[in-house]
């Protein structure tokens, strides 16, 4: 390894969901920290123990204003990623940099950004000082009231695939299988249900050059990057960097 990658003096905060990729996050963790020991560079630890937390845990350390040798890291899935994103843009420091480490099921942000999932290479990286990339987000709006606004970094839908997640989500079953590798059952048995139980219903497309109207949408979704559902190309051209 090049010596003035050794010199760059860097400190690392790791946001981890362990839950994330059906037990993949806590090997990749691992991985990653055992990378940071060998080339000693300090670093902090926090986890989330409950879905939401990576909002709050992100947020608290944007507001303490980090200076640039500070890199903050999520490990996880897209989920975890798009909580940090969430955090840091509710902070007071809204710019504040993000570095992500994929470790879970679909990895579609990453894909999509051209993102290494492999620890060493990402530390390597960060030793040779890049400059911070900015990259799209997507934001919503909504008359939800736990939910009146955010921002995502993959896809935004409303119909099927909403049913499906919201479901899996929500569905208690998923942690029990989770911890034996067959968390991802869960979304093809709530796609046979969604299938059974999902209506159509009215949807209103604005762009800046026209207004269009559909009465019988079943499955609407608006994108950040090329890819959907753990690599499917919905949309190939699109390009996430700005």
């Amino acid at each position: 390894m090049n010596i003035r990658y050794m010199n760059k003096k860097i400190k690392v905060h790791l946001l981890v969901n362990e839950v994330a990729g059906n037990g993949n996050a806590v090997a990749t963790d691992h991985s990653l920290q055992k990378v940071l020991n060998n080339l000693n560079i300090p670093f902090s630890h926090k986890k989330s123990n409950y879905p939401g937390e990576l909002i709050k845990l992100a947020e608290d350390y944007a507001n303490k204003n980090p200076n640039p040798n500070d890199i903050l890291i999520v490990v996880g899935g897209d989920g975890s990623f798009n909580e940090a994103l969430n955090g840091i843009k509710r902070s007071n420091f809204p710019e504040t940099p993000i570095t992500y480490l994929p470790a879970g099921t679909g990895n579609d942000f990453a894909r999509g950004a051209g993102l290494t999932n492999d620890p060493l290479q990402l530390v390597n990286n960060l030793l040779q000082d890049p400059e911070p990339e900015r990259v799209d987000c997507g934001f919503f709006t909504s008359n939800i009231a736990k939910m009146p606004h955010g921002y995502f970094v993959n896809n935004f839908g409303i119909g099927f695939d909403a049913f499906v997640v919201h479901e899996s989500n929500n569905e208690k079953l998923k942690k029990k299988l989770n911890h034996v590798n067959f968390g991802n059952l869960i979304y093809g048995l709530n796609i046979i249900k969604a299938l059974a139980k999902q209506n159509t219903f009215t949807v209103t497309i604005k762009t800046a050059n026209e207004t269009v109207r559909y009465g019988d949408a079943y499955f609407v979704t608006t994108t950040n990057h090329p890819y959907f559902g753990g690599g499917i190309a919905i949309l190939p051209k699109a390009d996430i960097i700005i």
